[in-house]
């Protein structure tokens, strides 16, 4: 869409929203798996190190689970859920607890 005082749809169509999710605080060795909330379709599921930063193109509720692995296996599986919104980034601190 041209922004001058003539504007005038070029007929490219809007652009592909995308958003970022970003986890902070998560124990290193854990596995974390993000799905949509709607119909649980995968988005994230891999072991990063102790923060994830990423773009996707759902707009939309998520889900996080937050697993223990081999490397920390003394934690609990940490639950969360987010929305995201178009150009904005959505943070969580998982706040993992201690499997005593």
């Amino acid at each position: 869409v041209d922004v001058g005082c003539y504007e005038f749809d070029h007929g490219y169509g809007n652009h592909p929203a995308s958003a970022t999710i970003s986890l902070t605080s998560i124990v290193s060795g854990s596995r974390v798996l993000i799905s949509k909330a709607s119909d649980g379709t995968v988005i994230y599921n891999d072991i990063p190190g102790t923060s994830l930063s990423f773009n996707t193109s759902h707009i939309g509720d998520f889900n996080v689970v937050v697993r223990k692995a081999s490397a920390s296996p003394f934690y609990r599986e940490f639950n969360a859920s987010g929305t995201t919104v178009a150009n904005q980034t959505t943070t969580i601190k998982c706040l993992q607890q201690l499997d005593e």
